[in-house]
């Protein structure tokens, strides 16, 4: 998203939650991290995060409206077995319960003690 992107409107003032916007912002942005491998799109969402930060009113709102866009395109892109821990951190800021118990089950394995693992 560029700076001159339009404000956001606010989700508390009509009442509608966070799905028109969540829905909105997965069907643009999907096609773009599809073909990104994991670290790319890890990327691309903290770009995407901090332009949020800039255009939603509220921080309420942002941390209602972010972990549902995850979650959104983890299952726009097909969902997968966790590979790597750029893939964990994307599922354990979904909204999703299955997507966060799935990354961090991952991670404690991965990253655990006598895990073989060395953090990037």
């Amino acid at each position: 998203m560029s700076a001159a992107s339009p404000q956001i409107p606010s989700l508390t003032a009509n009442g509608s939650g966070p799905a028109p916007i969540v829905e909105e912002l997965s069907a643009r942005w999907t096609p773009i991290l599809r073909p990104m491998t994991w670290a790319q799109r890890l990327a691309a969402l903290n770009d995407i995060h901090d332009q949020l930060t800039e255009d939603f009113p509220s921080m309420e709102e942002l941390c209602e409206v972010f972990p549902n866009f995850v979650a959104a395109m983890i299952e726009r892109l097909g969902g997968f077995d966790i590979e790597c821990v750029e893939q964990a951190h994307i599922y354990a800021n979904s909204i999703d319960p299955e997507h966060r118990a799935t990354a961090g089950a991952w991670l404690a394995r991965k990253q655990g003690p006598g895990a073989q693992y060395a953090a990037m």
